[in-house]
């Protein structure tokens, strides 16, 4: 019963402690256990809902790979940058958990790499159409890990040493930044990428092709890449797309607080993969004023076989098509991937122009403008995919059409039409759009139709732009300015716009100015955006008018009218009843009223047209102005300009002609170009007249002189393009010592319009720049036009030129270097010359040397010794003067070639025993004696001599040694042969001789006998002697015969 007892106890026991170790188990182990592994191949639908992400998410600040997924759970709330980085006061940004990255997740398959990026709170109040609108990030991808790629990083930081990255995309909204929604490599190329934003799910997801990647030769299959992840605001016009940090905290609207307001706070609020909020807000917080911080977190993430495979194929071409009109022509294709566009077009063969879209789709156009009518065009189209392969088309062709009736003036009932010509939008004739891939530019700055017609109290203006309408009110650049000379009194007005909005330069100037016969009153300014942006369907526009009191502290004429100011705003709108206006058509039309009454008009004025592009400077009006033309065309700005104070202006109202036009916008440089052309419209009688204003121009036939030199200036006066005749031409010089103006100054024109004037250049001790103003009188009208000439100073332009027998010596040879000193192409005598050489193996003799008649000095040049090949640089030097110049060449020292000989001998060669014998052997290098090298001999057989003294000696001067020998005592001839070898330095073993001796024998001595007995006898008496012997030996032996051994007794017999 005990025992029993204790069994049944100890099972219990037993069964208890079993069930407690189950229940911690249950306690301790997750209920789905993460299963680590390769990362990928998985395929995500990139819309912003995360339910395709299915692996298990780690504790705070921790990285796990499960189901195919790199999963990371960053700590909510340490979105503080440094530490104490605050958000901005502006309600749209002042949203708890909008920048705190909470998870990141990582994962790819053949096609694409794809990111989930999970935030606090996202919201979209600017209506992204990716869902997401006022956060962005960057990805850092290190493809190679190994220390060298860019460490220099977005958004101002810099990435640790060993992170290098070789490839950054950039999430946010396509067409808000240039470089939003983009995938670029360390070259600055770019493929796009997807990414799409869900406010419900507080989620981003984000797809990078592979194939952007691999083109580089990087293949995700089985490999291990480093990612970096950093989160802050878009800011479409703050530091590099991204919002600025400044110093105070809480108090700024649109702008984080908690920097130290220097150039380099890092514009970064959360960042992945930091092991805890403090080593992040270590990170962040080791920039200073002079360096930026260094961001070292990061993932390394391992994906498996994602059966990547690089693209090697060519995108397909199909479909190009040329639809030319008389002056422009829009050509279109089609890809079966997204690439690049591009078209190379020309009048000749091959095509040599090119114009480009800095885009990625599959349908493609590109219109170009400004081409000659009835004339036949050539041109190849080209496309390039993601991974850089090229597909490029035959050279087609096409024939724009015979230029129709254009540039004409008419009544329509009572409205005034200008047609205008389409496709002059080249400015002075060489001006492009931008490049902005975002904005479709063509035509938007090409008046097309401008109306006029009386309304009551209001005339209206209707202004129609060749462009194609755009749905995005973003992209609605187009700008038309005009100028109204109401009273028509010459020089009543203002003639010259710099800044249409209170700036500062460079700002965005107009740079236009206009005939004094068209001196206006007021300058109206109207964009083709409108309040669409905020309120579909609600067009009302953008326009300001400003009249002809110039305002120094404003840099720019007074304000009239703004439609985006009212009587709340500040500042106030000074006349809020002096127009209206509305902009249709998906940004092609402006319409505008201005109030008769308010403004003091007449329904007779004068008006200049002109078409350009809007600018808002980042803030919209009141901050907006013309966007600019430089000489190269950038993704916001024009190209084509050629040289300061170019207008910004493409098009112009009212020209008969577009070479017109374009002369009239080329007049630049010194001062603003001059418009001559206007438009005289009586609405109430429904008149109109165009008028031609005075013109003036000038040209030199050589704007760089040099002292003595002269140069023509022909000044023509015209007037309505017809010349002027008689006027008086007066030309001036500033400043005026720097060159004669030949009489006579003033002259009058001939009938050509012209009149002519001969400039000397004096003598300058600099370089002069000179401003050459003409003015032309006509009926008490004056004209200036200015030219600009540059006077050279006296100068001298010294030049050396040197010249060898050969560029290459061998040791102790020499040549003959000679040197040339001119100035400006004419000998220089009497000048010093010196020739040094980089190297000592060169020497130089006759240095310093003087130049003869002819400008020659001449050196001689020696070759040293020099075991390898030596290049060295010979330099000469000239000297007249404080005027000195240089002229350098090359010269090699040829390594010596080494013939090393030894040649030996022996005195005597038959040697007794006993005797000496004397080696002598010579070392030779190139035929010379060479001393100081070792010679070693050694013989063969060793039995015939012994050295005396050493078997080692040094050759002396006459590359001579000896050596001694003593034959020993043999019985027979013995030959020996001695071998020399000879070392020189390093050199080993690089020379040998044999010398053969002969150590003589001893003679042999007779054999020694008994005295008196003969040889012979001796020999027979020891024969008998040995045979006695012999038979005496055998006797004995027979006599110790040996007896037969004992029998063993038998088997078993006693023993006694």
């Amino acid at each position: 019963m005990g025992e029993s007892m204790y069994g049944r106890r100890v099972v219990f026991a037993t069964a208890l402690a079993l069930l407690i170790v189950l229940s911690a188990l249950a306690v301790v182990v997750p209920r789905a256990a993460a299963q680590p592994g390769p990362v990928g191949p998985k395929t995500i639908t990139v819309d912003g809902d995360p339910s395709d992400w299915t692996g298990v998410v780690p504790g705070n600040n921790t990285g796990i790979q499960d189901a195919g997924e790199y999963i990371w759970n960053d700590t909510a709330g340490d979105d503080t940058g440094d530490g104490d980085y605050t958000y901005p006061l502006a309600a749209d940004l002042n949203v708890t958990g909008l920048f705190d990255l909470t998870e990141v997740r990582i994962t790819a398959d053949a096609g694409n790499l794809y990111f989930l990026v999970k935030v606090g709170n996202l919201n979209n109040p600017w209506g992204g159409p990716d869902g997401f609108s006022t956060v962005s990030g960057i990805i850092l991808i290190d493809t190679t890990r190994d220390a060298i790629g860019q460490t220099s990083a977005r958004p101002n930081v810099r990435v640790a040493a060993g992170s290098g990255w070789e490839y950054w995309a950039r999430i946010g909204q396509p067409g808000w930044h240039a470089e939003t929604k983009k995938v670029f490599d360390a070259a600055g190329n770019w493929a796009p990428i997807e990414n799409k934003g869900s406010v419900a799910n507080d989620a981003i997801e984000v797809s990078i092709p592979l194939a952007f990647i691999g083109k580089d030769g990087y293949s995700i299959n089985n490999a291990t890449w480093r990612f970096m992840l950093l989160w802050q605001s878009h800011d479409g016009f703050g530091p590099n797309g991204f919002r600025d940090v400044v110093a105070s905290k809480y108090v700024v609207e649109w702008s984080f607080g908690g920097g130290a307001d220097h150039g380099n706070d890092p514009q970064v609020q959360d960042l992945a993969f930091s092991a805890s909020a403090a080593a992040q807000a270590a990170e962040l917080g080791s920039y200073s004023a002079t360096s930026q911080a260094t961001v070292a977190s990061y993932a390394d993430i391992t994906f498996g076989d994602v059966g990547f495979v690089p693209d090697s194929v060519a995108p397909t071409l199909s479909g190009i098509s040329a639809s030319p009109t008389f002056n422009q022509v829009t050509i279109a294709w089609n890809t079966d991937e997204i690439a690049s566009t591009a078209v190379d077009y020309g009048r000749f063969l091959p095509p040599a122009l090119e114009r480009s879209v800095d885009e990625f789709v599959t349908s493609h156009s590109v219109t170009i403008s400004g081409l000659r009518s009835a004339s036949t065009y050539y041109y190849q189209v080209e496309s390039v995919d993601i991974a850089n392969n090229a597909a490029t088309s035959a050279i087609l062709s096409f024939t724009t059409a015979a230029a129709p009736p254009t540039n004409l003036a008419s009544f329509v009932g009572s409205t005034f039409v200008w047609q205008d010509a389409t496709g002059d939008d080249t400015g002075d004739g060489n001006y492009v759009y931008p490049n902005e891939p975002t904005v479709s530019w063509a035509g938007r700055a090409d008046i097309w139709f401008l109306n006029l017609t009386l309304e009551g109290n209001w005339v209206h203006t209707s202004v129609r732009v060749n462009a194609q309408p755009e749905t995005i009110w973003r992209q609605r650049m187009a700008s038309f300015v005009m100028f109204i000379d109401v009273d028509r009194v010459p020089g009543s007005g203002a003639t010259s716009v710099g800044f249409v909005q209170p700036e500062s330069p460079p700002g965005h100037p107009l740079n236009i100015s206009v005939a004094p016969a068209f001196a206006w009153e007021y300058m109206v300014l109207g964009t083709f955006q409108n309040l669409s942006e905020f309120t579909p369907s609600d067009n009302r526009g953008e326009l300001l008018i400003r009249d002809s009191t110039f305002n120094t502290t404003l840099n720019t004429y007074n304000l009239v009218y703004m439609s985006t100011l009212n009587q709340t705003t500040t500042p106030r709108n000074p006349r809020p009843n002096a127009a209206n206006v509305y902009a249709s058509n998906g940004g092609t039309q402006l319409d505008f009223w201005l109030n008769v009454t308010d403004l003091g008009l007449s329904t007779n004025m004068t008006y200049i047209g002109i078409g350009a592009l809007y600018d808002d400077a980042g803030g919209g009006w009141p901050n907006g102005g013309i966007r600019q033309v430089r000489p190269s065309a950038g993704n916001w700005e024009g190209g084509g300009s050629n040289g300061p104070l170019n207008p910004n202006a493409y098009d112009l109202a009212f020209y008969g002609a577009t070479e017109a036009q374009q002369t009239d916008l080329s007049q630049y440089g010194a001062a603003f170009t001059t418009i001559t052309t206007a438009m005289q419209i009586d609405l109430s009688t429904l008149w109109n007249a165009r008028l031609s204003a005075l013109g003036m121009s000038a040209t030199l036939s050589d704007a760089d002189l040099q002292s003595g030199e002269t140069s023509q200036v022909t000044v023509t006066l015209s007037e309505g393009g017809a010349p002027v005749a008689g006027a008086s031409v007066r030309l001036a010089a500033n400043p005026a010592a720097a060159v004669d103006i030949l009489p006579p100054n003033p002259t009058t024109t001939d009938t050509f319009g012209s009149a002519d004037f001969v400039v000397r250049a004096r003598t300058a001790s600099a370089d002069t720049s000179v401003v050459l103003t003409a003015t032309g009188t006509v009926e008490g009208f004056s004209l200036t036009s200015t030219l600009s000439l540059q006077v050279r100073g006296l100068s001298h332009t010294y030049q050396v030129f040197l010249a060898a027998g050969t560029m290459s010596l061998g040791t102790g040879e020499q040549t003959s270097v000679t040197t040339t000193f001119t100035d400006k192409g004419l000998p220089v005598s009497g000048a010093s010359v010196t020739l040094a050489s980089s190297s000592p193996l060169l020497t130089v003799t006759g240095s310093p040397a003087t130049t003869n008649a002819q400008g020659v000095a001449t050196f001689t040049v020696r070759a040293g010794y020099s075991e390898a090949d030596v290049t060295a640089q010979i330099t000469a030097t000239a000297t007249n003067g404080t005027a000195q110049t240089i002229a350098t060449a090359m010269m090699t020292v040829e390594a010596f070639v080494h013939v090393y000989t030894l040649s030996g001998s022996a005195s005597p060669v038959v040697v007794a025993a006993n005797a000496t014998t004397t080696l002598t052997f010579v070392f030779r290098d190139a035929g010379a004696a060479r001393a100081a090298a070792t010679v070693v001999i050694s013989m063969s057989p060793t039995t015939g001599f012994d050295p005396v003294g050493d078997v080692s000696k040094t050759t002396d001067a006459s590359g001579q040694v000896t050596f001694t020998l003593r034959a020993r005592s043999l019985t027979t001839d013995t030959s020996v042969v001695v071998t020399a070898t000879a070392s020189n330095g390093t050199a080993t073993n690089v020379a040998s001789a044999t010398v053969t001796v002969v150590a003589q024998a001893v003679p042999e001595a007779p054999p020694v006998t008994p005295a008196g007995v003969t040889y012979e006898v001796f020999i027979a008496v020891a024969v008998v002697l040995a045979a006695i012997a012999a038979a005496f030996a055998v006797m004995w032996a027979r006599s110790r015969k040996p007896r037969p051994p004992e029998q063993p007794p038998e088997e078993g017999a006693g023993v006694e």
